[in-house]
This record gives structure tokens, sequence and C-alpha cells, in this order.
């Protein structure tokens, strides 16, 4: 046997590949688990139909002070109000659902605006627009992100 090399080197080395095996083994575990939770999405994806559009919405009613936050509140108790898929940020609200209710939406962010007393009002809009494929939801796009 080589200098050194005794029993407790060999305990050692088992060890060593024991715990390597265990390592492997969560690995391949957690692998698992994700791939499984992947297909889960996938199925659950595919019985719901896409949105066929998605809109983000900033409106900065010409107001003093805090009443932005007043004005903007009533606009986002507004989207709220037709029950779609909503996701209110800092500094946008995007909401998620077919074309048509979604330019209604918008209209109206405007009218709410004046008539909570703002005597005008700018928006940024983007749309999202795919009627055939539909568009990816708020969920696929940030949920990883919000943990």
């Amino acid at each position: 046997m080589p200098k050194g090399r005794g029993k407790n080197a060999k305990v050692k080395e088992e060890t060593k590949r024991e715990r390597m095996v265990e390592v492997a083994s969560r690995v391949k575990v957690a692998s698992e688990v994700k791939n499984a939770s992947r297909v889960k999405e996938d199925m659950h994806m595919s019985t719901i139909k896409q949105p066929e559009a998605s809109v983000a919405i900033q409106v900065l009613p010409d107001v003093e002070g805090e009443d932005v936050i007043r004005v903007v509140d009533e606009v986002i108790a507004y989207i709220k109000s037709f029950g779609l898929n909503t996701y209110v940020g800092p500094f946008e609200t995007t909401v998620e659902g077919d074309y048509e209710t979604l330019m209604e939406i918008v209209k109206g962010c405007q009218e709410i605006c004046i008539k909570a007393g703002a005597p005008s009002v700018k928006s940024y809009v983007k749309i999202f627009f795919n009627p055939e494929a539909g568009v990816w939801t708020i969920d696929k796009k940030i949920s990883k992100h919000h943990l």
C-alpha cells in the first residue's frame, strides 16, 4: 500500500464518492421536477385560449400634485372593472383580452381622466395584436420574476 494511503484515505474516498452520487441524484430529481412543471404549464396553457391582444397604457392626467394618484387610481379601477387579466406596474397598466374590448378600454381611460377633473390627458399606449396565434400572456412573460 502506498505511503499515506491507509484505511482513513480509503474511507474518505468512499465518502467522497457517496456525496457525489447523492448530489447527482438531487440534481436529477430537481431537473425532473422542473421538467414536470414545464409539462404541466404547457398542458395548462394548451387548454386556455390565448388572448388575441395585450395593451399597456400609461395615462398622464394634467392635474396638480397628488391628484395624479387619485385620477390614475380611478382609471385603474375602470380597467379592472372589465374583469380581464390585468397587471398594474409603477408606470403603466397592462391588460389582455380581445382587441375590440381593449380599444374600448383605451378610449374609456381618456374619458375617465376628464370626468375625474383633468382638463387634458396624455397617454402612452403599447398594443400587441395577434388575432391568429394570440399573444404571450402577462403570466408567461413576468411570473418567473415575481416568485
